[in-house]
């Protein structure tokens, strides 16, 4: 009895290092992925003027969309983390 609790406790103690690391791993996907795609067009094409205007809109618009799929991402990601009441 006493060894299947430790067997399930060593099993647990090893899914939970695991879930720290890929929360950790995620995390850092999502920010690189949020100022790669941010902050280079933004400072690269929006600012200056050799990108034509509709280039503009449109990279604006990705850039509008790569917000809002990334806060998306996060909320799905926490999401993910809390636990279900029923099985």
């Amino acid at each position: 009895m006493i060894h299947a609790y430790d067997e399930d406790l060593a099993r647990n103690e090893l899914v939970d290092t695991k879930n720290s690391q890929m929360t950790a791993l995620t995390g850092v996907m999502l920010t690189l992925q949020s100022t790669l795609f941010t902050d280079l067009p933004v400072n690269q094409f929006l600012i200056k003027d050799l990108v034509p205007v509709c280039c503009k809109i449109f990279l604006s618009i990705v850039i509008i969309m790569s917000i809002s799929l990334y806060v998306y991402s996060l909320y799905k990601f926490i999401d993910a983390y809390v636990f279900s009441v029923k099985f």
